[in-house]
């Protein structure tokens, strides 16, 4: 009796749960149909193995705009796993939070860097890269 008592709560349970889970399947279609275009949203959200909506150039473009640019390096800019590749000396046309990346990297590389005036001109130097000599001084303990 108690066995028959144990499966008859176990089917019951199993019944309620499928008739949960139709449900929420339901609300969760829903959902994916109402933001599935969105880049960064969650496909299969109730499942464990939930994916995202991949971003694309296309989204960036619309949503930031795009516009011309000439860099003055050659440097790719990854975001969100779109990259953009800026040449130097090349009119690009971009999103403009790629451009904007571009310049808060060129503004910290300004930043970082220590103006020589040389005769020949002037030289930038990264603050790791170690005391100036001139050509053929060697420095202590080599």
């Amino acid at each position: 009796m108690a066995e028959k008592k144990a499966a008859l709560r176990a089917r019951t349970k199993l019944a309620v749960q499928r008739e949960i889970a139709r449900e929420l399947k339901g609300i969760f279609d829903e959902a994916v149909e109402i933001d599935g275009s969105i880049p960064g949203a969650k496909l299969d959200r109730h499942l464990p193995t939930a994916r995202k909506v991949p971003f694309t150039y296309r989204y960036f473009a619309e949503l930031f705009g795009e516009e011309e640019f000439d860099p003055e390096e050659t440097v790719p800019v990854t975001i969100n796993g779109i990259t953009v590749l800026f040449e130097a000396g090349k009119t690009i046309k971009a999103p403009q939070n790629f451009i904007g990346e571009y310049k808060q990297w060129r503004a910290r590389l300004r930043k970082q860097s220590k103006p020589i005036v040389t005769p020949e001109g002037v030289v930038m130097v990264n603050p790791g890269a170690g005391p100036l000599l001139p050509y053929g001084e060697e420095t202590e303990g080599e």
